[in-house]
Order: structure tokens, then sequence, then C-alpha cells
């Protein structure tokens, strides 16, 4: 699977207007390499505050984990696409997402 189809959404399209969208992926390295690709060739600035995409896995910080969550309960918030590994989706219940795509097999 190709990601050039994000970051052309990511630089065509209003933060507010991108559908809330997971992306799952089954192989940490893969999902690191496809959140770098996707933020530097959609320009997006590592470490915001307010990001438009994120990246959720085992090992990311327990503060960015809280922020992540938080602003996915909260259908207003400018985050738009997370990048995550299964550890997301543990006993969870989100509304608000539009698309859930497994990038691999689940």
């Amino acid at each position: 699977m190709d990601f050039k189809w994000l970051v052309r959404l990511l630089l065509s399209t209003a933060a507010e207007n991108i559908p809330r969208t997971l992306v799952f992926f089954n192989n940490t390295n893969t999902l690191s390499d496809v959140y770098q690709y996707v933020m530097i060739a959609s320009q997006q600035l590592l470490g915001d505050t307010d990001p438009v995409v994120a990246m959720f896995q085992l090992v990311t910080n327990q503060a960015i984990k809280a922020s992540i969550i938080t602003k996915l309960a909260d259908v207003n918030s400018k985050l738009r696409v997370v990048l995550c590994s299964s550890s997301l989706s543990m006993g969870m219940n989100l509304s608000g997402i539009k698309y859930v795509i497994h990038y691999g097999i689940p």
C-alpha cells in the first residue's frame, strides 16, 4: 500500500475536513517508517502540540498516549489520522472514526 494518498489528503484539505481515520500496523518498524514518511512528505511538524497526524504504539510516551486518546474522544479536535499498533484499540470505544484501515493482517 502506498501512502501518497494520505500525503495528498493532508496537503490539499483543511484539517477539520479530513475524515477521522485509524491505520493499524502489525509491524512497529513499518509503522515508524510510514509515520516519518507521512510527516516529512506532508510537511507536518514533528513535536506539534496539536497535530493532525499522530503515532500510537506500545512504546509511545504515556503523556503522548493520553493526549492522543483525549483528542480522539473529542470529535472536534484537530487530530484526524492516527497511525497505530493494536495497542490503541485495547478496551476503547471511540466515536466519530470514519475509516479503519489495516495495513497487513490484523
